[in-house]
């Protein structure tokens, strides 16, 4: 299909005159569609209904264009309201507020499985900073170093081994002569990285903790964790690399990658697996993980297998953003709450609605709640307290 037929097609498509016919060679051609192909249509298709104050890119028209397809394909209400004359509205009141994430430096894309536009202005929140990076680390001796304005310094000395920051980095050098604790915790709206003595990194999530040795000795490499946090394991058959989670799982590792997430108001204690392999233990239950597979441990103890797990998703708070592709409300508040330090309530209880999209987590809470508001979430602000309205 030239570009002309295809922006005519898609012409049609949108003024709700396309043939059944039609309609399918239009899908098909949007699933095969090159980006920038599906960037010139949006572009064009946008300026028939007017001009937007930033430009349609790439990315963004071929995520709106899947969107449709996904849309057509399951034949529900945003495809029948895009069939429909109120298209331009809907579309142009969307973009707008695409739009207007984009100049405050967020690039930001919401879909709601069942939204409508919010034509309702509310005032702006009082705004709160993102998180940032920082962390406690408490000694042996029960001293506390706060690591959030430490520059690259040495912050301790014990038994030998020196722990040291380096670029924003907490790491343990030298061979120490006996093992004490050191124990690394992070307060809500803070995140860290940590280098262990045997070259093994983690990434600490906000309102998380780790417990280790200053040096590993013995026949195993152990670390306690709460909260959420990323694994990066130096391999060592002779030493396997174990942690303990919310005191109650076990995680066995020889060398790889994974994402634990163990916070306790989550449903489940998540291990989601991206390189190698582990074992994951509970209670008397054990299962083996390979790449791409994740294990749940709920209440009853028992061992949850999901062969297929969408890791952008998983480590999305550790590569800067969050991704809420799937999740509900009160899910995305959770990770809000944790990383802006805020509290969250419920003034009633709220619908079940499905939402799609990501956005750094570099912005202010001010920029999130409104591209939240945007999607028909009502809310108040009480200080740092944000009471979600009906």
């Amino acid at each position: 299909m030239t570009n002309e037929a295809f922006r005519d097609l898609f012409q049609r498509y949108f003024e709700g005159l396309a043939s059944e016919e039609e309609r399918r060679a239009l899908m098909q051609h949007i699933a095969a569609a090159p980006e920038a192909e599906l960037e010139l249509a949006m572009r064009e298709q946008w300026l028939s209904f007017e001009k937007p104050d930033a430009d349609v890119t790439a990315e963004r028209g071929a995520v709106l264009l899947r969107s449709i397809l996904d849309n057509d394909t399951m034949e529900n209400k945003e495809l029948r309201e895009i069939r429909t004359a109120r298209t331009a509205i809907y579309l142009r009141r969307w973009w707008v507020a695409a739009s207007v994430m984009l100049i405050l430096g967020a690039g930001i894309f919401f879909w709601v499985s069942n939204s409508k536009t919010n034509e309702e202005i509310v005032q702006r929140p009082v705004d709160v900073a993102p998180g940032r990076e920082g962390a406690v680390l408490t000694l042996a001796d029960g001293k506390q170093v706060m690591l959030d304005e430490v520059k690259d310094s040495v912050v301790a000395l014990q038994g030998g081994a020196t722990a040291r920051v380096v670029n924003g980095q907490l790491v343990y050098e030298g061979r120490g002569n006996e093992a004490v604790f050191n124990s690394m915790s992070t307060p809500k709206g803070r995140q860290y990285n940590l280098k262990l003595p045997d070259g093994t990194q983690v990434w600490l999530n906000s309102e998380s903790s780790i417990r280790y040795p200053t040096v590993f000795n013995g026949k195993e490499r152990k670390v306690e964790v709460t909260g959420e946090a990323y694994f990066s394991v130096t391999k060592n058959n002779k030493m396997p690399f174990i942690v303990k989670v919310n005191a109650q799982t076990d995680i066995q590792v020889l060398g790889t990658e994974f994402n634990v997430n163990a916070y306790t108001n989550e449903a489940a204690i998540n291990t989601t697996l991206l390189e190698g392999s582990v074992r994951v233990h509970a209670d008397k239950l054990s299962q083996i993980l390979s790449p791409g597979q994740q294990a749940q441990i709920g209440q009853d103890k028992k061992i949850r297998l999901v062969k297929e797990v969408d890791i952008d998703k998983v480590i999305a708070w550790k590569n800067g953003y969050f991704n809420f592709n799937d999740a509900d409300l009160h899910e995305i508040m959770r990770q809000l709450e944790r990383w802006y330090d805020i509290e969250v309530v419920y003034a009633k209880p709220v619908q079940p609605v499905e939402f799609r999209g990501k956005l750094e987590r570099s912005l202010s809470l001010s920029q999130v709640l409104e591209g939240l508001q945007l999607m028909q979430v009502n809310f108040r602000i009480e200080g740092r307290k944000v009471i979600i309205e009906p």
